[in-house]
């Protein structure tokens, strides 16, 4: 159903090979209580990532194929009607019907730094781990960790010294090192003499 939907707006799905495992996915987590659960999972790849800025901060729009997502969500959005209604959706949403809104601030850039407001009919919920639902905090079923925020890309360069300037670097503390010890023998064995000291005379 979904592979006729996807084919109504030009979109190529082939079916994944037989033998390949199930990508690591939140439909696993259904699949552990009944494994006669129906689904599909919809990736661009097979083995491995093509976006390879997958889950970063690079992860943006002007990195992803823009065109090829909204083609995926007019397919799933039509499969589920289908799934629903039973009836094949093949109406054209008018842009001047009254729509339902969702208004959301986002960062702006430097020159905007107040953010911006969007006007826009995609809807979201938070993806909130059960284990927080149920106070499960050493859960090892449900995941309990966050995502990082980066605020700005850092870097941090470390010299790395040649083996020359190591050897120089060894010698060095070793005869500063002796040379202390030398030092010190050589000034406490002749304390009375280098420091003058003399016994106290009682008046």
């Amino acid at each position: 159903m979904f592979k006729s939907e996807a084919e109504a707006v030009g979109l190529n799905v082939p079916e994944a090979p037989s033998d390949l495992p199930l990508l690591p996915t939140s439909f696993q987590s259904f699949l552990k209580h009944d494994k006669s659960i129906p689904g599909i999972v919809i990736a661009d790849h097979d083995k491995e990532f093509i976006n390879k800025y997958y889950n970063s901060i690079f992860d943006t729009s002007e990195n992803l194929n823009v065109t090829l997502l909204t083609q995926v969500s007019t397919a799933v959005s039509g499969t589920l009607y289908h799934l629903l209604t039973k009836e094949k959706f093949n109406e054209t949403l008018d842009s001047t019907e009254n729509l339902i809104y969702h208004y959301d601030w986002m960062a702006g850039s430097e020159e905007n730094t107040t953010g911006v407001c969007i006007k826009s009919t995609v809807m979201y919920t938070n993806a909130l781990s059960p284990a927080y639902v149920l106070n499960e905090w050493k859960s090892t079923e449900y995941s309990t960790w966050t995502e990082s925020v980066w605020l700005e890309t850092t870097a941090r360069i470390f010299v790395q010294p040649g083996k020359t300037q190591e050897a120089c670097t060894l010698v060095t503390g070793f005869v500063i090192f002796f040379l202390s010890i030398v030092s010190v023998y050589f000034i406490n064995d002749r304390a009375s003499i280098i420091f003058n000291t003399r016994p106290l005379v009682g008046c």
